[in-house]
């Protein structure tokens, strides 16, 4: 039985119509244990006054810093499925041919998804389903669907791990 708990940003819905809050926002209100309208702030006062509509791993870590929490770890990797020891924010990446060689680099950054995540991946926030949930329902229900949504994505890892004080 999968451990679901729905609506886990309860804001969510009304701040991605005001302003587009997709899943970077979202999974770091997660993590922070706030509301999206409270991130909004710290997204906006990395990305130069205003949400670009996405956040990679630097506007990520620079928002964290920005609501009073410092980052004591920031692991990249390639190609691995990593989790926070505690409680983190992960960028997945998916595989597919904007990671082979001779692509350019910024390529890569259209196939990525933020989620917030616990204790070795325990629990999963995705904005998707505004729930923290299992990581085998996630893997199992989710991330099918969102792999869908990137054609001739191969499969994805966890591109950048994110823990903060």
């Amino acid at each position: 039985m999968a451990l679901i708990i729905r609506n886990a940003v309860t804001d969510m819905e009304e701040q991605y119509r005001l302003w587009g809050a997709n899943c970077g926002p979202t999974a770091l209100a997660a993590f922070l244990r706030m509301k999206v309208a409270e991130v909004r702030p710290h997204v906006e006062a990395v990305q130069g006054g205003r949400f670009l509509g996405y956040m990679n791993a630097g506007h990520m870590v620079s928002a964290i810093r920005q609501a009073g929490r410092e980052p004591w770890r920031v692991e990249y990797s390639r190609g691995e499925v990593q989790w926070p020891k505690e409680r983190g924010v992960c960028l997945i990446q998916f595989d597919g041919p904007w990671l082979e060689s001779g692509v350019p680099f910024k390529a890569r950054f259209k196939y990525t998804h933020f989620v917030a995540s616990t204790g070795d991946g325990a629990l999963i926030y995705d904005g998707n389903a505004n729930a923290w949930m299992d990581r085998a329902f996630w893997a199992e229900k989710i991330m099918p669907v969102l792999q869908k949504d990137f054609r001739r994505a191969t499969g994805w890892y966890t591109a950048v791990v994110i823990e903060a004080r």
